[in-house]
């Protein structure tokens, strides 16, 4: 185990532990680390200690040390959010040790200590500051977890807003920033209903009103933030189905990326709008073992226990292995039965006992032993399982990357993960690719289009 502290000056020491932390271990950590730090962080200024409820942090003899060095404890009740910067850092941390490859203990630690190190103040000033941002996205989500850019906008009405939106298409011209104004700030629960107030209020069908009155990447963002989540998967899995050619990388990521509940959503939604299942269209237009991994992944029966039996992750690490590594030709089914059915929790285990196997990253075994969309999906759902944040921000530089634009990715995760995950991956762009989503976007699109976006994207990091 290894104990770090950070503050917006840069990161502080280390603490590495051979033994499990008991309360008397705990305490030895706050008496020679933590009030330490604390002293040289803050003197004499007040300082917020936060700890959640392990064994060892609630223990009666950790309360009564505490109580004795005058240490007040801020509440952190469970399955709150979690706000600490730390956090990132470790990711950090995690994603160089991967590439040092260390091959024992003391190379691990010296390559720990190193990477530890050679984090920039700013990096860690970057993210202290972000937190005010997300202390308040918390606030207005009253308690409940959330990393969105985008929340409920307070005291929003929607035939007011509907008003708002009618005047800004009334007459010649279009004033584009009413409803970037409108749209922008409000959450998807929020606009979705503008559409029945607009109605309601005028007889006219809203979304016609925006076709007539937009166009272009400005006029696709806008339409796309009108519809339910639900609604907008099955459109983009349509649109990636139809036609000459096939969009690959939108169905993998979309079905890779949703819960149990949000695919079974999109299948009753895909249905009951193109009168055909989303299984039988998929099948229609994709064959082989892409096909059945597309498959497994729209029934959305993944299990979402947070149980992980070690013995069992082991098990299917070395099932994995004796699938691909050790075989001549690969076992793509054992790959599909593994990924798409486990829970999350258990195949991040998985995946750590198949490095501590073999010696390799997974990515770098499918990487070898798969080829084309296969590999590509099968590529999606392990980044997914492993960072969903990540995998988003790789997606989001590809579709920027060079001459030319992919705005429907571009449009598809701006609109899809405002209200999810936003925040976090708004840190993994910066973390990853050295400049922030912000200015990313800023630099590759224009206009009203660029303005909606930058909405969602929610500000600058």
């Amino acid at each position: 185990m290894i104990w770090g502290a950070i503050s917006s000056a840069g990161v502080g020491p280390l603490c590495f532990l051979k033994t499990k932390v008991t309360a008397p271990i705990y305490q030895e950590i706050l008496e020679h680390f933590v009030l330490p730090s604390a002293d040289q962080l803050f003197e004499d200024a007040d300082f917020i200690f936060q700890q959640d409820l392990a064994p060892a942090h609630t223990a009666k003899s950790t309360k009564s040390w505490l109580n004795d060095h005058g240490v007040g404890v801020h509440d952190w009740p469970a399955n709150s959010p979690d706000l600490n910067p730390r956090e990132n850092l470790w990711g950090i941390v995690k994603r160089k040790m991967r590439n040092n490859r260390p091959k024992n203990a003391d190379e691990l630690k010296a390559s720990v200590k190193e990477t530890w190190a050679s984090i920039p103040p700013q990096q860690c000033h970057r993210l202290i500051t972000s937190k005010p941002r997300q202390i308040e996205a918390v606030i207005k989500a009253k308690g409940a977890p959330t990393k969105g850019s985008i929340q409920d906008f307070p005291g929003a009405d929607p035939l007011k807003d509907a008003e708002v939106l009618r005047k800004a298409m009334k007459g010649f011209g279009t004033d584009e920033q009413a409803i970037i104004n409108v749209l922008g700030s409000r959450s998807n629960r929020q606009r979705v209903p503008l559409l029945v107030s607009f109605k309601t209020a005028y007889g006219k069908d809203l979304i016609k009103d925006l076709k007539s009155e937009l166009s272009g990447n400005f006029e696709k963002l806008v339409l796309a933030m009108l519809k339910t989540p639900a609604q907008f998967d099955a459109y983009e899995l349509k649109e990636a189905i139809k036609g000459a050619g096939t969009d690959e990388a939108c169905l993998i990521e979309i079905l890779a990326s949703r819960s149990n509940a949000e695919i079974r959503e999109i299948n009753q939604v895909f249905k009951a709008e193109n009168k055909k299942s989303l299984e039988d269209s998929i099948r229609g237009d994709t064959s082989g073992h892409f096909q059945r991994l597309l498959v497994s992944l729209a029934q959305g029966n993944r299990d979402e226990s947070e149980n992980v039996d070690i013995s069992v992750a082991k098990q299917d690490a070395q099932a994995l292995y004796q699938a691909g590594e050790n075989k001549l030709g690969t076992d793509e089914s054992k790959f599909n039965a593994i990924l798409c059915a486990r829970s999350k929790a258990h195949l991040r285990a998985v995946f750590n006992e198949y490095q501590h196997m073999c010696g390799r990253d997974i990515e770098k075994s499918i990487d070898r032993e798969m080829s084309g969309d296969l590999e590509s999906g099968m590529l999606a759902v392990v980044k997914c399982i492993k960072n969903t944040p990540a995998y988003f921000a790789e997606r989001l530089y590809k579709a920027m990357k060079g001459a030319g634009t992919k705005d429907r990715t571009l449009i598809r995760i701006m609109v899809t993960r405002s209200e999810v995950d936003m925040l976090d991956i708004r840190q993994e762009y910066i973390k990853n690719y050295g400049k922030s989503l912000y200015t990313a976007i800023s630099g590759d699109t224009s206009g009203d289009y660029k303005k909606l976006l930058l909405k969602l994207c929610g500000g600058s990091d």
